[in-house]
């Protein structure tokens, strides 16, 4: 199945479900390794926001959190769940330079998907 054949709100809905996979996924690294609630929340919004959502949303709990993503008028939340991984400041670093690379337009999406997994915690 080419672009061609895929009806562009299919697009639309696949491209923000993703976006919400890697804030919520960026989110969870963060909380799990001893990033403090504000700090988690605020990359959580400005890697959303420079993927192109118009707004996301953000509640945290001590093991858990709710993410939402609007995407033209489209809500999509998803809900992780947390281990406390121990303080990492390593782990929490290289997510910030992952937003601020996409903020400067040096990553998209699926580039900051793919740094973001091989983030490994080394003790």
């Amino acid at each position: 199945m080419n672009l061609e054949t895929i009806p562009s709100g299919e697009l639309t809905v696949s491209n923000q479900r993703s976006i919400s996979r890697l804030v919520a996924q960026a989110g969870q690294m963060l909380l799990a390794h001893g990033a403090e609630s504000t700090l988690v929340c605020d990359i959580m919004r400005r890697i959303g926001l420079a993927c192109g959502v118009h707004e996301v949303a953000v509640a945290l709990s001590a093991n858990a959190l709710v993410v939402t993503t609007v995407m033209d008028g489209h809500c999509i939340t998803t809900t992780r769940s947390c281990a406390d991984r121990g303080i990492n400041m390593r782990v929490i670093t290289q997510i910030q330079r992952i937003c601020i690379m996409m903020e400067r337009g040096l990553l998209d999406a699926a580039m900051a998907q793919k740094k973001l997994n091989t983030i490994s915690p080394e003790r």
